[in-house]
């Protein structure tokens, strides 16, 4: 064997006795769902596997407010704490996870978009009564999600045009609503991390006002280069016209940012006379500008979707981390084949250990940095 190798093999090996001897670090893994549904990643049978499992092993769930309790009066946690958490505040959690948290015995914290909330069940959102049903039976915390979970655009980047295809998106995150086909989609962002981009009305109704004239939502059937016509379009008039935009001032961000984060946490309390004091940020985005505002207005934890596990001593309560069960990066790479329960128990596993769960997070990023 060559010299190379042997210092090679060596090498793994040091490498490897080190992992093996570097010790477990009691964690608290936070893990992140949005909907359980039949013929879906996180179907019904799935999330059960799931829970069947931690309760074999021995895990305790606790709300994520339950932190600050734990931290402020230094409590030794349970061991094998674990905090599950459902985003967005979806029927399906209330159809089929909640019966399964009660079956075996688990809480949730569910975050919820409260302009999404309605007396009554409407579209794929939880009801009032829902909520508060929920919340009744002690397996269930309701915390904010935000009031609009809204993009804004940051720049004058046109992206795309509105489209069939892309009305979803519209509806569900434009920050104004404006619907109509053709109008012009900027690069985006969360709308509680950016100053946001206020773009030309002008060149939205010129966009709207042809596509209109030609078809309507046909005009994207009947022309199969409709993206190239637009762009055209668009790069004429601002060229003959130039734009009519500008960006918010910081005070006007501030006084946006400090009303969303206001009135989502004022109607969770009003409505379910319950204590609002975490904040999970809409996409997981956020700066430390908007942490200093949302803990300015009375959020105590901000939660976050950076990737990976809280570590008992070294607890961030303003980036609280959590686990997606949802192949991505890594992930998708390594586990996703596996069914979820088996993807969701190695990372545990992973993250446990202190140096395997760093080592882990690396190589997710290097795979984002390659995209």
């Amino acid at each position: 064997m060559s010299r190379k190798k042997i210092v090679l093999a060596l090498s793994i090996f040091l490498l490897f006795l080190l992992i093996l001897t570097f010790p477990f670090k009691e964690n608290i893994p936070c893990l992140l769902f949005h909907h359980v549904l039949p013929n879906i990643r996180v179907n019904p049978k799935a999330f059960e596997q799931i829970l069947i499992w931690l309760k074999k092993e021995g895990y305790k769930s606790i709300f994520i407010s339950d932190l600050l309790k734990y931290k402020n009066k230094k409590l030794k946690l349970p061991s094998k704490t674990i905090i599950l958490t459902f985003d967005d505040g979806y029927v399906d959690n209330y159809i089929y996870a909640f019966p399964l948290l009660k079956k075996y015995g688990f809480k949730a914290t569910i975050s919820i978009i409260t302009s999404k909330i309605s007396s009554k069940p409407q579209n794929s959102y939880l009801s009032w009564a829902q909520l508060k049903e929920m919340i009744q039976s002690k397996f269930v915390q309701i915390q904010s999600h935000s009031h609009t979970h809204s993009y804004c655009y940051v720049s004058d980047k046109i992206t795309t045009f509105n489209s069939p295809s892309s009305l979803w998106h519209i509806k569900e995150y434009s920050l104004d609503g404006d619907k109509r086909f053709g109008i012009p989609i900027y690069e985006r962002k969360s709308s509680l991390i950016v100053k946001c981009y206020c773009d030309d009305h002008n060149l939205r109704n010129y966009l709207a006002e042809y596509v209109a004239e030609h078809g309507g939502k046909n005009f994207f059937t009947q022309n199969s280069e409709w993206q190239n016509i637009l762009f055209k379009l668009a790069k004429n008039y601002i060229y003959k016209n130039g734009l009519q935009s500008h960006y918010e001032s910081p005070s006007e961000y501030e006084k946006r940012v400090i009303h969303e984060l206001l009135i989502s946490k004022n109607i969770i309390e009003k409505k379910l006379k319950t204590p609002c004091i975490a904040i999970i940020w809409p996409w997981g985005q956020y700066t430390e500008r908007l942490i200093s505002i949302a803990t300015g207005v009375g959020y105590k934890i901000c939660v976050t979707a950076d990737r990976g596990t809280n570590y008992i001593g070294e607890i961030d309560l303003q980036k609280i981390k959590r686990i997606e069960a949802k192949e991505y990066g890594i992930n998708k790479l390594i586990l996703g084949k596996l069914p979820l329960v088996y993807s969701i128990r190695i990372r545990l596993f992973l993250y446990r250990h202190y140096l395997l769960g760093y080592i882990y997070n690396l190589m997710d990023k290097m795979i984002d940095w390659t995209k």
